[in-house]
């Protein structure tokens, strides 16, 4: 599913359908924290490097600053909906 229209109650409606999510075109590390936040199965990027990165970063030292944020954002995406 496209990044944009993405929200956590699709990953969770498909999970409890035992569906996997890929998210695609993920270009930033905000999308991507945001993405792990939400539990997709895998993400579609040009920036692979850079998502790896990311990722390793949040797998190994995560920041409870950087999920309260993700989740923040995350709240603020779906009150506007």
């Amino acid at each position: 599913m496209e990044v944009t229209t993405l929200n956590d109650q699709f990953v969770d409606k498909a999970d409890r359908n035992h569906k996997t999510v890929y998210a695609w075109d993920i270009d930033n590390t905000d999308q991507m924290d945001q993405m792990m936040f939400m539990g997709v199965t895998g993400v579609v990027t040009d920036n692979l490097t850079e998502m790896q990165q990311e990722v390793k970063s949040n797998t190994d030292h995560p920041s409870y600053a950087k999920l309260l944020l993700t989740f923040m954002n995350e709240l603020s995406l779906t009150s506007n909906e």
